[in-house]
């Protein structure tokens, strides 16, 4: 579904730095994950990360976003790639707390949060539900609303990579989704 409403908020910006980490990945040696939907993007799980950055990726999500339960993903996007209009499934996230939630629900349940983690430059854009993400700069954090309704994509058709981390989570527990939804 388009809307063509803005169904995103700009809500803050990430406490701690990430240029120092960002810039030491070695994107070749990223695997694809098994939810991923293009296969140039390189993404990584970085709630699994055992370093200070996944230390700080746990505390964000857990004290700052009151997260009960969370995915969090830092994807590249290289030049001359798109992410395809699509709605957000919620696989992985699902599929990790072994919820069964109908699709109706989701939207109810998790809350998305979309970080760029470089700035905007020229040829990169992420548009969400017909509106545009317009400056944005690294570490800004935006809460997009309603992510398993509205369509939504992205690319980058500039020379420089594009860099975002992703969180959706839970502010339930997977016992009280449990409970509500069996």
């Amino acid at each position: 579904m388009i809307t063509y409403t803005k169904m995103f908020e700009k809500v803050g910006t990430l406490p701690f730095e990430t240029q120092h980490y960002i810039e030491k990945i070695d994107w070749d040696t990223v695997q694809k994950t098994d939810t991923q939907r293009v296969s140039e993007h390189k993404t990584i799980r970085a709630e699994l990360l055992d370093d200070s950055f996944g230390r700080n990726i746990k505390y964000f999500c857990e004290q700052d976003l009151n997260l009960k339960l969370y995915q969090a993903n830092i994807s590249m996007i290289p030049p001359g790639s798109l992410t395809p209009m699509h709605t957000n499934k919620f696989e992985y996230i699902t599929k990790k707390y072994n919820l069964i939630i109908e699709k109706e629900q989701y939207d109810n349940v998790f809350i998305k949060y979309w970080i760029p983690l470089a700035d905007k430059t020229i040829g990169h854009w992420f548009e969400y539900n017909g509106v545009l993400i317009g400056d944005w700069k690294a570490m800004d954090i935006y809460r997009l609303w309603g992510s398993s309704t509205f369509e939504h994509c992205g690319g980058n058709l500039g020379l420089e990579k594009r860099i975002r981390l992703e969180i959706i989570g839970s502010q339930l527990s997977a016992n009280k989704i449990h409970q509500i939804f069996t």
